[in-house]
C-alpha cells in the first residue's frame, strides 16, 4: 500500500485553484447537488478526521524522534524537495531520529 503525504503550501494552494479552471463543470440540479452534499459530507469528515490524526501523530513523533514511525508512515518511493533539494524517505527518517531540529508540541 503506498500512502501519501501532502503538504499545501500557499503557493501550492494557489497552483491547484489556478489549475482547476481546465477542466469543464457541469452544474447539478438542486436535488443531485443536496444529494451530493448528502452522501459525501460523512466520508469529507471521516477524512478530515483521519488526516488531523496522522498528522498529530507524525509531529509527536518527530517531537520524540521516533524514525520508526516515519519508516512506516512514509512510502519507500517518498520524495520532499526543498530548498536543499530533493531528499528521500532514508534521509528523512534520519533526520527525524537525529538532534538536528528540535519539535516543540503541547
Amino acid at each position: 500500500m503506498t500512502r501519501i503525504l501532502v503538504l499545501l503550501t500557499p503557493l501550492g494552494l494557489v497552483a491547484s485553484v489556478a489549475g482547476s479552471g481546465a477542466f469543464a463543470r457541469r452544474e447539478l440540479s438542486p436535488i443531485a447537488a443536496h444529494h451530493r452534499a448528502a452522501v459525501t459530507a460523512p466520508i469529507q469528515d471521516d477524512l478530515k478526521d483521519t488526516l488531523v490524526k496522522l498528522e498529530k501523530q507524525s509531529w509527536q513523533a518527530w517531537q520524540r524522534r521516533d524514525g520508526t514511525f516515519f519508516q512506516a508512515f512514509l512510502s519507500d518511493d517518498h520524495v520532499e524537495v526543498g530548498f536543499r533539494g530533493v531528499t528521500r524517505k532514508a534521509a528523512v527518517v534520519a533526520g527525524v531520529a537525529s538532534p538536528a531540529c528540535v519539535v516543540h508540541w503541547s
